[in-house]
């Protein structure tokens, strides 16, 4: 039991890393990103215009995507290691957290394809972050 505590200590400050660093590209991108007026994203060279038509932020924002992918695979293993614990509430918490992220994904994937024109969307995104985060 005081490995699997262990692990689940590590990998919840890993999380906490990778959110922070996630939240610092997030206001980069938002603050510095010259977003077009209106992108039409339908496919993935639309795409890859719209990220690129950002101004020279464009890897930031690459970054931050890349970040997101990261999160979930490690709130994945937090769930995992939380459900091996048989601890009711470290389950709980740690699927909160996972939902949380997908919920801040979901959002930002709204707003990229509205074509940076979906605010909703990049307030869900804000506010599930701050719900992971916590």
């Amino acid at each position: 039991m005081e490995d699997r505590t262990r692990r689940i200590r590590i990998a919840v400050v890993l999380e906490l890393v990778i959110l922070s660093i996630q939240g610092w590209t997030g206001d980069t991108v938002n603050l510095f990103a010259k977003y077009p007026a209106f992108v039409s994203i339908g496919n993935l060279q639309q795409y890859i215009s719209a990220i690129t038509g950002v101004g020279g932020i464009a890897p930031v924002l690459i970054w931050h995507e890349a970040e997101a992918l990261l999160l979930v695979a490690v709130a994945i293993a937090v769930f995992a290691i939380a459900l091996k614990t048989r601890e009711r509430q470290l389950v709980i918490l740690s699927l909160l957290g996972l939902a949380s992220i997908i919920s801040a994904i979901v959002g930002g994937l709204m707003f990229v394809l509205s074509g940076f024109a979906d605010n909703a969307g990049s307030a869900q995104m804000g506010g599930s972050f701050i719900s992971a985060y916590a």
